[in-house]
């Protein structure tokens, strides 16, 4: 028994001082880890105006935490090596600011970076207000409105700097109105335009499309005109001109102005129809593709030689018409290029015609038609290829007070007010008012309660402008709703200022048109 315990006793032993002699492998944190963590981020801005997107990463070999704060205020805290976040310039006070990221790893070693920069509340930018928009020779004006009508801020627009708004630290987030006004010289003119372009719903941050950019956008063909051409025309009933880039207008006798874009494709399509015409026997045609060609007879344009039909809706018919495109791109990227028509007031239910169409020209057509639903109310479309237009029963708005409801999905809506009248020194004026929402099941009409600058209200007092619907005392004025449902989707905000965007891109439209006056 004696020898069992000595035996155990060595054995005991043995282990104990192998384990005392056996140097142990130390760890790096008991090594001493006195590298810091490494920060990167991406570029920062000097200027942070919109809500704005940023990623840090963090290299390290142990466990880290980083603290992201702005002016020592916490904004975010993660222990990943790459962190998003965001920073909203509504979410804090205007002014200069310090951006400061913390990063500690698991032996304390901490890393900061701090980056200095300037924030602002951009409400919305407007590109190049006077140079890059055809309002030379005019006042213009730019205001930012509340919901209810109420006026924010507003600016005479004299540089290109000037179309830029921000807001003051006592602005909410919340939607808001944009309007420019346009008041054109009434010393160097014999007529003046008097007009108000205003767009609700629009969100802080919104930055506009310059006229370059819009026309990169949407690659439309329609070019800035440039050239003016005299032809004449001898002969040739009622000419028209389907052209990407160009229109005729009457000047004298049978003396036609074509206007075009000298870097545009010569490629112009002239036609000739009445307007109660048959076009089996009166439609003729020629493709223009020479510009030295100055003068154009009857004996030039060709009858059209295939046809198709198209029967109407059983409702009085205001006007009907048809585009045409030399291919499915052209279709996407052209608007506007007619070969039929307007006929206007045909008034007939159910009316079926004959159009021409031509295969050796054009591959895609696009149909345009409006057709009374009431006495206040009209129904108008355009739609891809040549099948009779169909009437959308669920698309519906209707009228009561000062209240409109809207029935079926739609892209916006825009309200239009115009009048024409008599003043000093001038042989017309005209006003125009134009409203544009986005889209809702109810809108209240925004005019009577809008309040208007009082640089911009002291000019229209001086020259006889009355900007409210219930300032007209006789019915020679047009109070309009439209509604508009796009089947391809639409960027209502790039409509701004620039026009191109009420047209249909590539797909079908329809739109209700509410007569609004009593």
């Amino acid at each position: 028994m004696k020898k069992f315990f000595l035996s155990f006793f060595s054995i005991i032993l043995f282990i104990s001082c192998s384990s005392e002699s056996e140097d142990p492998v130390p760890s790096e944190v008991e090594k001493g880890d006195t590298q810091a963590p490494e920060i990167s981020i991406e570029t920062f801005p000097d200027i942070v105006e919109t809500t704005s997107s940023f990623q840090i990463s963090v290299t390290d070999e142990s466990d880290i935490t980083t603290q992201i704060y702005i002016d020592n205020v916490l904004v975010t805290e993660a222990t990943t090596t790459t962190i998003d976040f965001d920073i909203d310039p509504f979410d804090y006070t205007i002014g200069e600011k310090t951006l400061q990221i913390t990063t500690t790893d698991a032996s304390d070693n901490v890393e900061t970076v701090s980056i200095p920069f300037e924030l602002k509340k951009l409400l919305f930018r407007f590109p190049e207000p006077v140079s890059d928009n055809p309002f030379i020779g005019s006042d213009l004006f730019l205001s930012v409105n509340f919901d209810d009508g109420t006026l924010y801020k507003s600016k005479r627009i004299e540089t290109d700097e000037d179309g830029t708004f921000y807001a003051d630290d006592d602005f909410e987030r919340q939607d808001f109105i944009v309007s420019l006004y346009r008041i054109s010289n009434p010393i160097t003119i014999n007529y003046n335009y008097y007009d108000i372009y205003s767009f609700s719903d629009i969100a802080p941050g919104t930055e506009l499309l310059s006229t370059t950019q819009r026309f990169d956008f949407f690659n439309l063909g329609n070019l800035p005109t440039d050239q003016f051409i005299y032809i004449d025309l001898v002969g040739i009933l009622k000419p028209r001109l389907g052209g990407y880039n160009g229109r005729i207008l009457h000047s004298y006798n049978e003396t036609y102005s074509f206007s075009t874009n000298s870097q545009a494709p010569e490629f112009y399509f002239l036609y000739s129809f009445p307007d109660f015409g048959n076009a089996i026997d009166d439609y003729a045609y020629t493709v223009i593709s020479d510009l030295g060609k100055t003068t154009y007879a009857a004996s030039d344009l060709s009858p059209a030689t295939e046809f198709t039909s198209i029967t109407l809706p059983d409702q009085p018919t205001y006007s009907f018409g048809i585009e045409a495109y030399k291919s499915e791109e052209d279709y996407r990227q052209n608007r506007g290029h007619s070969t039929f028509g307007t006929i206007s007031d045909l008034n007939s239910s159910s009316y079926t015609f004959d159009v021409p169409i031509f295969p050796d020209v054009f591959d895609t057509y696009n149909i345009f038609y409006t057709t009374s639903i009431s006495s206040k109310l009209e129904y108008s479309m355009k739609q891809k290829g040549m099948a009779s237009p169909v009437i959308s029963e669920d698309f519906q708005v209707t009228k009561n007070e000062q209240n409109i409801s809207i029935n079926g999905e739609h892209d916006y809506s825009k309200i239009s007010f115009q009048y024409g009248f008599d003043a000093p020194n001038t042989q017309l004026n005209l006003f125009n008012w134009t409203f544009y929402g986005k889209e809702s099941t109810a809108l209240e009409l925004p005019m009577e309660n809008f309040e208007i600058p009082l640089e911009v209200l002291d000019l229209y007092g001086e020259r006889g402008v009355l900007p409210r619907p219930s300032q007209q005392t006789d019915d020679n004025f047009s109070y309009d709703l439209e509604v508009y449902n796009h089947s391809d989707s639409v960027i209502y905000e790039n409509m701004m200022f620039g026009g191109d965007y009420n047209q249909n891109e590539g797909g079908n439209v329809v739109w209700l048109t509410l007569d609004l006056t009593n």
